[in-house]
């Protein structure tokens, strides 16, 4: 095998994502470019410029669409299966910080640095579909539940609050973590979520309870944290470039990268 590289910015590289074939894979860059680039050849194939300062993106599900957050609180939005163009959506009044796609790719959660709330948009209106989903300090980290029932916010009061996306309802904050709430994700059958936290730690809860059923220590800063498609294993990543692998049922590292 050999490896292709291509050249395909000039500015720093913020998210990459295959296609369903895995034949492509979309880059794309801090300047708001956004390059289709051919694995076998390393050939840019198709490049749609966006624009502006970017400072979050996030792709759909089905990976055909790119959702780019700029420092102005604009969102923008291409698909890479159309002519369609560029959509722009002001979402926000300042940088934005965190962008969340409902797993039917009908909306999209986006979160700004200093705003303490999230707001979930319908994407054919283009407006939002509740009032805004608040907490007391900047939202971090979002996370849809697998049905899109659900979504979770993490943030730097430390909270992790959990909504109803069907009338937009807090369903249950739970507290425990002893700084901001960095990363999020749904456990198996969206029962459990785990957060990663600024104090180092990775903790499990049951999604509908202000209970902690999991505490998986640290002491540096946990930046990531997702389950194994099968529920059985959780990674999580920390500031000092240690990748730590859990088996869920005993508690115990499984191994550590």
């Amino acid at each position: 095998s050999k490896i292709i590289t291509s050249h395909s910015h000039d500015s720093p590289i913020l998210a990459v994502s295959f296609d369903a074939t895995g034949s492509r894979v979309s880059v794309c860059g801090r300047d708001g470019s956004l390059k289709i680039v051919d694995v076998q050849t390393g050939e840019i194939c198709l490049g749609i410029a966006h624009g502006g300062n970017v400072s979050a993106v996030a792709w759909s599900t089905d990976h055909q669409r790119v959702a780019m957050g700029h420092s102005d609180g604009t969102v923008t939005f291409s698909d890479i299966q159309s002519d369609s163009g560029i959509i722009s959506l002001h979402a926000h009044t300042d940088r934005i910080y965190y962008l969340a796609w409902s797993p039917d790719g009908r909306r999209l959660a986006t979160a700004s640095a200093n705003q303490f709330y999230a707001q979930i948009w319908d994407l054919d209106s283009r407006q939002p579909v509740f009032d805004p989903l608040r907490h007391s300090h900047a939202i971090l980290s979002m996370a849809w539940s697998t049905e899109g029932r659900k979504l979770a916010t993490g943030s730097s009061d430390q909270t992790v609050k959990v909504w109803n996306t069907d009338n937009g309802q807090e369903t249950v904050t739970v507290r425990g973590h002893f700084d901001a709430v960095y990363s999020l994700s749904w456990g198996p059958e969206d029962r459990q979520i785990a957060s990663g936290g600024v104090d180092g730690s990775v903790k499990i809860w049951t999604s509908l309870q202000d209970q902690e059923s999991l505490n998986l220590p640290g002491t540096i800063r946990a930046t990531a944290a997702i389950w194994s498609p099968d529920g059985t294993r959780l990674a999580s990543g920390i500031d000092d470039g240690l990748v730590r692998i859990w088996n869920r049922t005993h508690l115990e590292t499984v191994v550590s990268l």
